[in-house]
């Protein structure tokens, strides 16, 4: 429950109607009205209030609460009005069964009322001036009124001052900042791409996020990926991202922490108003592109290599039939591994930080409904020849997607996992196979994945071509294929079962999907 009131706030009352017995721990914060602020000492206070915006905010913060920290009720009452020395300006009160959680929720719920909910603080000096708190002497703010008119006053409120640089561009105002909040953003990848659209687009005011990322922190991503520290190793990308969030901006975004496919990306999709594809596969690429087109959702999407990347936008929002997508280009899906990956062939860290950047530009002119690069367009640019380009191409009178209009199934008949491929979950797992490192001596130099201290047989990889096909045929174990990121040894698993060896497969994932912990002896 969230509720404003000129009257006088007691946490006793508040008390005395709790009577569940199942609780375990009740959190009270309580916000008084001090005698000094910054130097200056204080006579009292006045708190002016939008009421239905703020009124709207508030609940919908102790909503969040009450889910995010699963706590049994949460009360926030704040006054406005004049308030003298010693009086309660805010009060909330936590109901939980655990003291852990009560805390806090407690602590997110004053944190969040404090940073987004239409509240301004004026101070009363004993030197008998007055000063509007985090304005810093503006003479004006704008308050979005229940007609949706804007109306100047005598101060700003903190999303104004935040943002009023970005509200001066003609192409934004106050209406357009005020409706960033309102727009529902997918960022698919949360590596060197993801980070900078992640932090661009939440420091421009877009909070309202899914992060999805089905990875950990490794080490080898820190020179590229600026949301995570060494201090992160090991951990969920998502939760550190959403960590950050939280402590950058107050942002609560959510979160999915799995790999996608068609059955789990529509419903995880379906209420978005953009998606930005900061993927390194293409089996996820193409399942977001279509399934943004059966959607109607407005596509950004990008691909790096060493130098090298490229970038194109699908405004499927707008539903012009006569534009090309990417089905008309790559009818079928492209085969992972056909082109190097960060892992396999290396990136300067910069890259990312330019394409994401560029991608959070493209992201940003779609919310606010602008001109981007054109459908049918592929931005590319070399940042070690400082060469651009635009290429163009066709909509396809045989596209299969936009003009046949096949189902999605046609083109995802599965989950994004071939059959030879192997999630192992356990040590022991691994003995009931000869284990095949594809990896080059180079990679193995710098991997903490150390096959040969682990595994008893290895049968290593080589350029004799004929030797290892006679090993693999040879072995009484099933075989396992394993490289940095998967895909060279799921190539050639497919390839080896094409010719007969069914014993053979592959490590989804590869190593990297890994932790070291997994493999310490």
């Amino acid at each position: 429950m969230f509720t404003i009131t000129e009257r006088a706030i007691s946490s006793d009352e508040i008390l005395k109607s709790i009577n569940d017995k199942s609780i375990g721990g009740i959190v009270i914060f309580e916000g008084r009205v001090r005698n000094n602020n910054e130097g200056k000492e204080v006579n009292r206070l006045e708190y002016e209030i939008y009421p239905e915006m703020a009124i709207a905010e508030g609940e919908e913060i102790v909503r969040k609460a009450k889910v995010k920290f699963a706590v049994n009720d949460v009360i926030c009452i704040h006054r406005y009005g004049i308030l003298e020395l010693g009086e309660v300006a805010v009060v909330v009160v936590v109901i939980a069964k655990h003291r852990k959680e009560a805390f806090k929720a407690c602590q997110y719920v004053i944190d969040t009322v404090k940073s987004t909910v239409p509240i301004w603080k004026k101070e009363y000096y004993t030197d008998k001036t007055t000063e509007w708190v985090a304005c810093h002497g503006c003479t004006a703010h704008e308050i979005v009124e229940q007609t949706t008119e804007i109306k100047k006053c005598s101060h700003h409120s903190h999303e104004h001052d935040r943002f009023k640089k970005q509200i001066l561009l003609k192409e934004v105002g106050s209406i357009g900042q005020k409706n960033l909040s309102k727009k529902r953003v997918a960022i698919v990848g949360i590596g060197g791409l993801g980070c900078p659209v992640v932090q661009y687009l939440a420091a421009m005011g877009v909070s309202n996020l899914m992060l999805i990322d089905k990875d950990v922190v490794n080490l080898d991503n820190i020179h590229r990926q600026t949301l995570y520290s060494v201090s992160d190793v090991g951990l969920k990308k998502v939760s550190v991202a959403k960590q950050r969030m939280q402590q950058l901006y107050h942002y609560d975004v959510d979160t999915f922490s799995q790999g996608l496919d068609l059955n789990n990306a529509f419903e995880l999709l379906k209420d978005c108003d953009l998606i930005v594809d900061c993927t390194d596969n293409f089996a996820t690429k193409f399942l977001l592109h279509d399934l943004a087109f059966e959607l109607k959702i407005d596509l950004v999407t990008a691909s790096i290599y060493q130098w090298e990347g490229q970038l194109s936008t699908f405004r499927f929002s707008q539903r012009d039939v006569s534009k090309p997508c990417l089905r008309c280009l790559y009818p079928i899906n492209l085969q992972d591994g056909c082109v190097g990956t960060c892992q396999d062939s290396g990136v300067i860290g910069v890259l990312p930080g330019v394409f994401g950047t560029i991608q959070a530009t493209e992201a940003i002119k779609c919310l606010f409904n602008l001109e981007t690069l054109d459908r049918g367009t592929v931005l590319q640019f070399d940042l070690l020849t400082n060469e651009m380009s635009k290429i163009r191409y066709s909509k396809d009178p045989a596209c299969p997607l936009c003009i046949r209009g096949e189902p999605l199934s046609y083109f995802h008949t599965s989950v994004l996992q071939e059959p030879c491929e192997l999630v192992l979950t356990n040590f022991q797992e691994w003995e009931q196979f000869v284990v095949i490192d594809l990896r080059s001596t180079e990679e193995t130099f710098s991997d903490h994945f150390r096959l040969t201290q682990v595994f008893s047989r290895r049968i290593p990889a080589t350029e004799n071509q004929e030797k290892f096909f006679e090993q693999v045929k040879n072995s009484e174990k099933k075989i396992l294929l394993v490289c940095s990121r998967g895909f060279r040894s799921k190539r050639l698993a497919v390839n080896l079962r094409k010719n007969g060896y069914e014993h053979v497969y592959s490590l989804n994932g590869g190593l990297s999907s890994l932790s070291s912990v997994y493999f310490s002896i």
